[in-house]
């Protein structure tokens, strides 16, 4: 039972006409001796014009409308509650103040046999009442039911009966002493109070202003390696017990080869599913029991294992960690498993619109063959998934996930000095060695506009997406591109989405994104449209871009309000273990300074209406977009004509139709 050690208090207001007052103690759990003298006492209490808090709240000094007290039963601990419902306009502290006036003097007086007997003759006849039903709310099916429930019993019943048979005052008195004291729980009700508006003194004309934004402050870290060569990036915060660690590795997406598309994924979702040591269930019921959490992935240029753990229990989970990276066995039949899985998945993109457009859209970017020619997902097609083997896992694995090149980032309630030794203790043994290089080349821009079609018979709406190639981020200012986006279609005040949604209601939304990406990065405007409305949607989406590069670049209130937007919602984006991780991890993967973000509130305030226009000229190229529609043929094929743009049909796969 929690029992509490001192007083809570809680007062609301609500829209209600009385005040109220609710008193309540944790007791002992149903069925226990105590429990059934608890609930003779809130009989003696309140139950009755002659018991108590009736007698004296209500009859004596009407101070109160109406009072209660009960046991709220439960199997593993009750509440002892008593109700006061002040009259309308009195004085809930003179109710509650009488209410303990009666708690004492039931401390110090006790209860009389009188009372006792009242209340015990009260509830056997009330029992018998109920046993007259057999059932509905009540009758003899409820109560055996429920001593059933509780004890296993049926006729626990008698216990009871027997235990309030036998019972004395004294009984009663004493578990007023021991359960009904200071540790209460106290709750008061008002009623809303009447408000007017302050006419005087305020000035209404103009908004309140705003003080100074809390000045924004990266956390510091530190740079370190490894004895077999893994890089080390460790930042301490003293904010929560926690310890947030991710491992990156170069591998991702990109390092699948033609013919194994989706391994990389793969062979990291499979990680996880059983060691030397360890079976799936085992690694996921030892975690748990720490409180840890464990992930294995992959995105375009990185595979990855991370793990949080309560800083208490960072060694065990540091155990289990570096037994997933370092003895994974790949289970045939978690594989078997996780293949039916996979699949299932890529069936379901292949039947979800803007899944089937994300699927083919890097082929049509970057070009068949491109390392980052693969679906968005990276989850693979169904020939080469079926196809995969355990070998093929354990050859993915040996030649990419090496120390060398690997970037490890720490953050949480640890000193490095603590760290480090146990990272070796771990890690020590994991065989240095470099995974093989990458050939991600650059691709020239389009020289003209292609429509892709993927027919969907019977949607009536239809995916639009167009697309080009931005440049890597270490060839652009990526903080006014990041601004420049905004502007143009990543916020809900974006230009593009006030067009097609706000203005033109075609829409549920509509936008721009530019994926993450280590070299050529997509930069994509999207939307779902009514059918009817796909051609219009097209030309506005087009007008946008090239207004935008050319005849009405931003503004100087876009860059304003956007620039505040930027700045002032760092101040929260950093709050957790997680968020800095993420940070840091955008640090590894791009390559960028590594005063990036110390840096980066005073870059966003310092931008310049000529920076985003380059920003703008350097990602946006309408003149060679590849576009995607994903809708029904029959009934935008022949408006897209209209436009003059090639278009070729294709199917699920990207392949392009005769």
């Amino acid at each position: 039972t929690a029992k509490m050690n001192a007083s809570l208090r809680l007062v609301a207001e609500d829209r209600v006409p009385q005040s109220k007052i609710i008193k309540s103690w944790n007791v002992p759990e149903w069925g226990s001796k105590d429990h059934t003298y608890l609930d003779l006492l809130s009989d003696v209490m309140a139950v009755g014009k002659v018991s108590r808090l009736y007698k004296r709240l209500v009859y004596d000094d009407k101070i109160a409308t109406e009072v209660y007290a009960y046991v709220d039963a439960r199997e593993i601990g009750s509440q002892f509650v008593i109700e006061a419902t002040v009259k309308p306009g009195g004085d809930l502290k003179a109710v509650e103040k009488a209410i303990d006036e009666e708690l004492e003097r039931l401390h110090k007086d006790g209860v009389t046999q009188q009372e006792l007997d009242r209340v015990r003759n009260q509830f056997f006849a009330n029992f018998t009442r109920q046993a007259e039903r057999i059932g509905g709310f009540g009758g003899k099916s409820d109560l055996l039911a429920q001593f059933q429930v509780y004890y296993g019993d049926p006729s626990y019943y008698k216990v009871v009966h027997q235990r309030i048979l036998d019972a004395k005052p004294s009984d009663l008195s004493a578990v007023a002493k021991s359960w009904i004291d200071d540790g209460q729980f106290v709750l008061e009700i008002h009623p809303y109070p009447e408000l007017n508006a302050n006419t005087e003194g305020v000035n209404r004309s103009a908004m309140p202003e705003l003080g100074n934004p809390p000045t924004v402050k990266f956390p510091e870290f530190i740079k370190d390696k490894l004895s077999n060569g893994v890089e080390v990036i460790f930042a301490e915060r003293k904010s929560v017990p926690l310890v947030s660690v991710y491992l990156s590795m170069n591998a991702g997406y990109s390092s699948d080869k033609a013919g194994k598309e989706g391994l990389a994924s793969f062979t990291m979702n499979m990680l996880d599913e059983g060691t030397k040591t360890r079976n799936s269930l085992q690694i996921s019921e030892e975690l748990s029991a720490l409180g840890s959490n464990m992930s294995t992935g992959a995105n375009l240029d990185a595979s990855f294992i991370s793990f949080s753990s309560l800083n208490s229990n960072l060694d065990k989970t540091l155990e289990i960690f570096s037994d997933v990276l370092l003895h994974p066995t790949f289970p045939q039949s978690e594989l078997d498993r996780l293949k039916k899985e996979r699949l299932a998945g890529i069936q379901q993109e292949k039947v979800t619109p803007i899944q089937m457009a994300l699927r083919v859209f890097p082929t049509m970017l970057y070009g068949k063959g491109h390392s980052y020619a693969v679906p968005f997902s990276g989850s693979g097609y169904e020939n080469t998934v079926s196809a995969f083997t355990r070998n093929d896992l354990e050859t993915h694995y040996n030649e990419w996930l090496k120390p060398g090149g690997a970037k490890l980032i720490i953050v949480g309630d640890i000193s490095w000095n603590e760290m480090k030794p146990k990272l070796e203790k771990y890690l020590s043994s994991w065989k240095s060695g470099t995974p093989p290089k990458k050939n991600i080349t650059d691709v020239p821009l389009k020289d003209k506009p292609v429509i892709y079609v993927m027919d969907r018979p019977g949607s009536q709406q239809s995916v639009v997406f167009a697309g080009n190639l931005a440049p890597a981020y270490a060839k652009t200012d990526n903080v006014a591109v990041e601004v420049m986006n905004a502007v143009i279609g990543g916020n809900f005040t974006s230009r593009i989405n006030m067009n097609i949604r706000e203005d033109k209601h075609w829409s549920y939304g509509a936008g721009s994104v530019i994926f993450d990406a280590a070299a050529q990065r997509p930069f994509l405007v999207y939307t779902f449209v009514q059918s009817d409305k796909t051609t219009e949607t097209i030309k506005e989406i087009v007008r946008e871009l090239e207004e935008y590069t050319s005849t009405r670049p931003i503004t100087e209130t876009e860059l304003e309000t956007n620039k505040l937007n930027q700045s002032l919602s760092l101040a929260g984006s950093w709050e957790t273990n997680g968020a800095v991780l993420g940070s840091l991890s955008q640090l590894v993967r791009f390559n960028l300074p590594d005063d990036y973000y110390a840096k980066y509130s005073s870059r966003v305030n310092s931008l310049s209406i000529d920076e985003i226009k380059t920003a703008a000229s350097q990602v946006i190229h309408t003149k060679g977009l590849s576009w995607i529609v994903v809708g029904d043929y029959a009934k935008v094929g022949e408006s897209l004509k209209q436009i003059g743009y090639e278009i070729k049909m294709i199917d699920l796969d990207g392949k392009i139709l005769e």
